[in-house]
This record gives C-alpha cells, sequence and structure tokens, in this order.
C-alpha cells in the first residue's frame, strides 16, 4: 500500500533525513508520531506532501518520499491552481493508493481534494475546524483589540479584525472539503456533528491520536513537588486559545493568591525593547494592556518555545493546567496534562466534555464564564495531598490506556482498507457515493 500525507509542516521523519536524527517538529506531533509508527511497524510507503516557506523540495529514502511546496506566512484565502497542478502531479507520478489530509484549516486541503478527484481516494483527519472557529475569534475582546492595529499588523495586513475574517473566508474552503469527502476521520462527538451537518453522506471513522511518549513514561504530577498557586497555559498566541480570558482569571485569583503566577509558552506581550514593539501585533498590544492594568506585571511569563521535554516539565509543575480555549476539538496538550496527572481546568466547548467524560465534567467552565474558572481553581489550590486529587489520577489512567500504539495503528489502517475498498467498489460500480 502506498499512501501519501498532505501537511502543513515537514514531519520529523522527513526532516531528520534532511537536517540529521537532532531534528525536531513539534507542530501536528499527532500525525507526525503516526508517520513514525507507519514507516516502523508497516510495509507501507509513505509519501509526505508537506508545506514550507523555503519552497519546494524533494528526496527519497527507502519507503519514505516527499515533496514540499511554498507555504505563505499569511494563509491563503483562496485556492491556488499552480498548488493544486502541482499536487496533482505528484499524484501521477507516485500512483498513492490512498491520500490522508491532515486538518481542513487551510485551502490545500480542497485543492488536494480536486487535484485527486478520479485519481486516489482520499480521507480527511479532522483537527481544528476553522469555520467554527471563526465564530468566536474576537469573543470576549474590547473593540479597541479588534479594530486596532501596530506597525506589525500594518506591515502584513494582518490585525484581528483581518484574521477573522481571512478564517470565515478560509472556513468557506473547509465547508466545500467536507462536502466534496467521502471519508473523514474524528475523534469527538462534536466533530462528528459538525461533518454530518455539512455532509450526512461522509463516512466518518473513529480513531484516536497519539501522543509523544515522553508523557506516558516516567514521574506523574504531585502535589509536593509542584509550584504552589502555579498555572500553566501550553498556547496563547492567538485569541483563539483565551489568553485575554486568562488574564481576568489571574487578576480575580490575585485577591484571594497574591502569588498566584502563570506560565505560558511563545513570545512575550509585553514588550521590553523597541525591536519588540515593532513585533508586537494587536492581540499582544491588548494583552499587555490588560496586564499593566490589572496589575499582573510579576504575575505572568512567557517561557519561550519548548520541546516536548521542557512542556513535560511545566505539566508537572503546575499547581493547575488552565486550558481557556474559546473553541478546541480534541487538545492534545490537555490529553498529555491528563497523561501525567496534573490537575486541569479547561472550558466546556468543542470535543473537550468527550475527552474528559463524565468523572472530569466537574472540572468544566463555559468560555465567558471566569467566575466558575476562579473558583473551580480555588478548590484545586486548597487540596492537599492528604485530601486526595483522585479524580485526577483516575482521569490520568483513562488517558493513558486509550494511547495504546498498536491499538491506534491498527485503527488507522483499518481506516485506510476500508476507504480504498469503498472506492475501488464505487469505480466498479459507477456508484458515485
Amino acid at each position: 500500500m502506498k499512501v501519501m500525507y498532505l501537511t502543513g509542516y515537514m514531519p520529523g521523519c522527513v526532516g531528520k533525513l534532511i537536517y540529521g536524527g537532532e531534528y525536531a517538529n513539534d507542530t501536528g506531533a499527532w500525525a507526525q508520531a503516526l508517520a513514525e509508527l507507519i514507516i516502523r511497524d508497516t510495509d507501507i510507503e509513505l509519501v509526505c506532501v508537506y508545506g514550507d516557506r523555503r519552497g519546494r523540495v524533494s528526496g527519497r529514502r527507502g519507503r519514505l518520499s516527499w515533496y514540499a511546496f511554498h507555504a505563505p506566512k499569511v494563509a491563503d484565502t483562496a485556492c491556488d491552481r499552480k498548488r493544486q497542478g502541482f499536487f496533482k502531479d505528484i499524484i501521477l507520478q507516485e500512483k498513492p493508493d490512498l491520500v490522508h489530509i491532515w486538518g481542513t484549516e487551510y485551502v490545500w486541503t480542497l485543492e488536494m481534494l480536486r487535484a485527486a478527484e478520479g485519481l486516489a481516494p482520499c480521507v480527511i483527519s479532522l483537527q481544528g475546524l476553522i469555520s467554527a472557529c471563526a465564530k468566536v475569534y474576537t469573543k470576549g475582546l474590547m473593540s479597541e483589540a479588534v479594530s486596532g492595529r501596530t506597525f506589525h499588523d500594518m506591515v502584513r495586513g494582518d490585525g484581528i479584525a483581518e484574521t477573522a475574517r481571512r478564517f470565515a473566508l478560509r472556513g468557506e474552503a473547509e465547508k466545500e472539503a467536507l462536502l466534496r469527502a467521502k471519508a473523514v476521520i474524528g475523534r469527538t462527538s462534536w466533530d462528528r456533528s459538525v461533518v454530518c451537518a455539512i455532509n450526512p453522506d461522509a463516512v466518518y471513522h473513529r480513531c484516536e491520536e497519539l501522543i509523544r511518549p515522553v508523557f506516558l513514561k516516567g514521574r506523574r504530577w504531585s502535589y509536593e513537588e509542584c509550584e504552589k498557586h502555579s498555572l500553566f497555559m501550553s498556547q496563547a498566541s492567538y485569541p483563539i486559545k483565551g489568553m485575554h480570558m486568562a488574564l481576568e482569571i489571574v487578576r480575580r485569583l490575585k485577591e484571594s493568591y497574591p502569588d498566584v503566577h502563570l506560565y505560558t509558552t511563545g513570545r512575550s506581550a509585553v514588550c521590553k525593547s523597541m525591536s519588540d514593539r515593532l513585533r508586537q501585533n494587536s492581540y499582544e498590544r491588548y494583552l499587555s494592556r490588560r496586564i499593566s492594568e490589572y496589575s499582573l506585571d510579576d504575575n505572568v511569563t512567557w517561557l519561550g518555545h519548548l520541546d516536548a521535554a521542557g512542556m513535560r516539565e511545566q505539566y508537572l509543575k503546575a499547581n493547575v493546567f488552565l486550558l481557556p480555549s474559546l473553541v478546541e476539538n480534541s487538545s492534545n496538550s490537555l490529553t498529555e496534562a491528563m497523561a501525567l496527572d496534573t490537575p486541569f481546568v479547561a472550558t466546556d466547548t468543542g470535543g473537550t466534555p468527550d475527552m474528559v467524560g463524565d468523572a472530569g465534567r466537574g472540572r468544566l467552565f463555559e468560555p465567558d464564564d471566569t467566575k466558575r474558572a476562579v473558583m473551580l481553581i480555588d478548590e484545586i489550590f486548597k487540596q492537599k495531598e492528604a485530601e486526595g486529587f483522585e479524580d485526577f489520577r483516575r482521569l490520568g489512567e483513562m488517558a493513558r490506556a486509550s494511547h495504546n500504539e498498536k491499538k491506534i495503528l491498527m485503527q488507522y489502517m483499518n481506516c485506510y482498507e476500508d476507504v480504498i475498498r469503498k472506492d475501488t467498489y464505487r469505480k466498479s460500480t459507477g456508484i458515485k457515493k
């Protein structure tokens, strides 16, 4: 069997061959982990087609081949005929039995579906659904943030309002892609309902996502070793992740816990130099102003880029993992935190209720209900080891048990075979669906 991958980033299995064994890319870790398993544990030939800002490059080593296409800094909102033609040329050259498209967030998903029509069956893995993200992109933001512009925004033409419009346009391409799709891969009742509303004829395959082994092994969270009254957020770079909500939560917590501290990844929103100011976008400026207004300068720390080991240490260090996203399908970060037994508080949105099950629903809050978030965090801050964190340990056991590599690999193999079989049947009978 030959499978073609379409992703927006260079898979680690390709990067290691091009740049050496030290290459690491944390983007789309679930897709990369599956690629590693396919190369290691099956006889499948894997063709990786991926976005790269440096432009086109290709290569082959054993059962792995790769083709890069140019991925612009600001995501396209309309399909590119040249890129679609590039995809078609690769399909004609490689003749894959199946094209596995990771995500619907970018217009190249639709381009690949068009390029593969009549040549190879496709299956789409649902990640974040950008049409759903577009609906809540500016939720909870003051008008000054939405309409504001910084030097960075003017240079890139990419302020909050513009990005929200781009999300909406990309959402239209996503809907067309799902309308064309004959098969999709998902894992939550939420993503299934979204697909069903758009295309009830698409065959839905449930396949779990893999998480990196570093989160499944070694020591787990303990109250004695964590930093008391600390919170950790895995992402804060754009409004969907809810950093503006998190600052409101920290402001309220500070009334009872003056030492409360929020850690998050990425570049600091607070400017310390002219260079910082030139790079600051309008969302970062909004966050910086809220930090100053709420007197949180000593209560928030940006940690920069963290690799898997660094993320693991932050989950273990945190008193609470905070997920204030305005919408999520299935957060890999939440799964990682759960697998380490880390106490969490998260928004009750998208596929998160499925992820935490009945045992974890009591730790969820509505995205705009920061008062409940504060109450839930306060309960955890007040807990001591003697009082137990048994509910989080049970959730951890559940998370670890669901990430059996062999079981998950078999789910995907069964999906691939079913998609190919149905496509063969359609071609032999002339049935379109």
